[in-house]
């Protein structure tokens, strides 16, 4: 299983999520860093099963505002789309600590 960690007392821009996240599991060459990457990546191009856990998550919401919101919604969607499609045990995961 690959797991990553966000570390929310230390983002300050929506990047830093991509950036920490990216540094945990290979996203590959050419990873752009960007939502639409992201998307990409956790919904379609990388193996399962996949867990990110976004600690002291509260303090991100604060600094990102709607950023936040919109990460943790596609995050949400990809979740969903495993919980259909994908066997059980090899899905996208995420907490929110």
């Amino acid at each position: 299983m690959s797991v990553a960690i966000i570390e929310g007392k230390t983002i300050e821009k929506e990047k830093d999520v991509y950036v920490q996240v990216a540094s945990q599991i290979d996203f590959g060459v050419g990873y752009g860093y960007n939502y639409h990457a992201f998307l990409d990546r956790l919904g379609y191009d990388l193996e399962r099963p996949i867990h990110i856990v976004w600690k002291d998550h509260a303090v991100s919401k604060n600094v990102l505002g709607r950023d936040f919101d919109r990460l943790v919604a596609l995050m949400e969607q990809i979740k969903r789309d495993d919980e259909r499609f994908c066997p059980t045990g090899e899905r996208f995961t995420f907490s929110l600590e």
